[in-house]
């Protein structure tokens, strides 16, 4: 019987000189589910003779996907990839490898698995789910503990009345109280009743703190902040034994701040011997021979005496943040120290400078090397960080008046070079920054002073101060400047400015940049003129 159907490389010769299908494109060994494949399979669908036997008795079992074509490996089309070509090499395409000629292998389809979700343990609303036993040297269990604690949970225990008794004067009394009233469960064993148990935990684990037979460890496993709790609870239910082994293991092992505040707490509200708690106090309670104001003042003393930069610039910033009052540091209780001592530092400071400028301005050559300029740049750092001092505890007012009558400091400042002297403005403009921005307030005489005095240093080794600024922000210097100028009467800002005009004309960038406040001062002036002349 002859076939009707067309021979497969005309269908294959058909379906490529169909402009509408492309070939798949294919970057990798597996075969690609593209529309050719697609459109193949169908056609062979449409052919059931030339099809193996297999896929006869599937296809009249399976019911046909519209949604999902088969793929042609389910209708017995083999597709490989050629080494040298991308697209797929497909039975019927010329090629009588008996390889690709053989039945294609039927693969085994697996049910797909059940997942089978354990159930979740159930967890109590409050309370504990265990009743913990207590038992020890064959005793028996004769006193069922339940405690209620101030969040709603619920704790109930099994314990030996012997060993609560005879630990706890407390226990003793309400196990007695509980004998004598009759209360009992069920199956008969005496009940006691505990409420407004602030925790649980720790309360299980006081009780099981007087089972323990190496109370060390049992502490060393609970912590510091448990065994504060644990301490809380001993000292409540009388238990002499747990206070104690609390607080010789609390002593014996460092806390943290919040823990060493807990601690502070607890002792300030429970009654606990002071023979058991002394060593605890000693870490605690500060020494009364020691007067605070003194003790700082020395560690000031100190730190301006550092020769190592790095360790000084470390405590400098640690002393910082003990004696500042700004609300940064209100955790740190400030220590009370005097203006007086406070200025007698700054005196020995600015002592120190002038000497080591009297030293850069002698003729001695040695004297003028590298280390002498180190040398100012200590005292300056030394200077400004007791100034800040001041500036926080609000006592620098006067120091504004002494910096201003530094007068030995400025003669021997136009001595100096100016890789030496520069330094000394670092002081000038903490002084300005401060007074421009409101921190530093002081009379309007003492205000002209200063500027009168130090401004001209500035605007002379202005540029060298921007190359070594040291963390120094210039433009708030150059502000503050004008800020602080603008506060002067107008006589006195004509002055300054002026003289301002005469270094920026021939310094240009190397002189700080006035011009907004003299614009201001301009403006003000002239307004002035004409109400005047109104007036008139």
């Amino acid at each position: 019987m002859a076939d009707s159907s067309p021979p497969l490389r005309k269908v294959r010769l058909t379906r490529r000189k169909n402009p509408k299908i492309r070939r798949p494109w294919c970057c990798s060994f597996a075969v690609p589910d593209s529309p050719d494949h697609r459109k193949l399979g169908l056609g062979f669908v449409d052919h059931p003779s030339k099809s193996s036997p297999e896929l006869k008795n599937s296809n009249r079992n399976t019911k046909p996907e519209v949604s999902k074509p088969p793929s042609p490996s389910k209708l017995g089309l083999r597709s490989i990839l050629s080494p040298g070509r991308v697209s797929p090499i497909e039975l019927g395409s010329g090629l009588h490898d008996p390889e690709l000629l053989r039945p294609p292998v039927q693969l085994q389809e697996y049910p797909e698995r059940e997942v089978v979700r354990r159930p979740e343990k159930e967890i109590p609303v409050a309370g504990v789910a265990e009743r913990p036993i207590f038992r020890r040297d064959g005793g028996r269990c004769d006193v069922r503990l339940r405690l209620r604690g101030r969040s709603g949970g619920f704790l109930a225990m099994e314990v030996d009345s012997r060993i609560l008794s005879s630990c706890s004067p407390w226990f003793a009394d309400k196990i007695l109280e509980s004998k004598r009233r009759g209360v009992r469960d069920g199956d008969g064993v005496v009940t006691v009743e505990v409420e407004d148990v602030s925790e649980l935990e720790s309360f299980q684990r006081t009780v099981e703190l007087m089972y323990s037979e190496d109370v060390s460890r049992t502490l060393m496993d609970a912590g510091v902040s448990r065994a504060i709790r644990m301490l809380e609870v001993s000292s409540m239910i009388m238990f002499d034994e747990g206070v104690k082994s609390c607080l010789l293991y609390i002593e014996a092992v460092p806390w943290s701040e919040e823990e060493e505040e807990k601690l502070q707490s607890l002792l300030a509200r429970c009654t606990i011997d002071k023979s058991l708690s002394q060593d605890v106090l000693t870490r605690l309670n500060p020494q009364p021979q020691i007067v605070p104001n003194k003790l700082a003042l020395n560690l000031l003393h100190k730190v301006t005496k550092a020769t190592d930069e790095k360790a000084r610039n470390s405590l400098k910033s640690v002393l910082q943040g003990l004696l500042s009052r700004s609300p940064s540091h209100r955790s740190n209780p400030p220590f009370d120290l005097h203006k007086d001592d406070l200025y007698s530092l700054c005196q020995s400071c600015l002592d120190l400078l002038v000497g080591i400028f009297k030293q850069a301005t002698s003729s001695d050559p040695d004297l003028s090397s590298q280390p002498l300029i180190g040398r100012i740049s200590h005292q300056v750092d030394n200077l400004n960080w007791v100034l800040d001092i001041l500036i926080d505890r609000q006592f620098a007012e006067d120091f504004v008046m002494i910096w201003a009558n530094q007068s030995e400091l400025l003669r021997l400042y136009e001595k100096a070079s100016a890789m030496v002297r520069y330094e000394v403005n670092r002081v000038s403009a903490m002084l300005f920054i401060s007074m421009g921005r409101g921190k530093l307030q002081c009379h309007g005489e003492v205000r002209y002073e200063v500027l009168k005095a130090w401004l001209g240093p500035m605007l002379m080794d202005f540029g060298w101060l921007q190359r070594c600024n040291k963390g120094l922000d210039m433009r708030l210097l150059e502000e503050a400047i004008g800020q602080t100028v603008l506060t002067l009467p107008m006589k006195q800002q004509r002055q300054l400015l002026l003289r301002w005009i005469e270094f920026f004309a021939k310094g240009g960038r190397e002189c700080p940049d006035l011009s907004r406040a003299f614009q201001v001062w301009w403006r003000r002036s002239f307004s002035k003129g004409l109400d005047l002349r109104a007036t008139a």
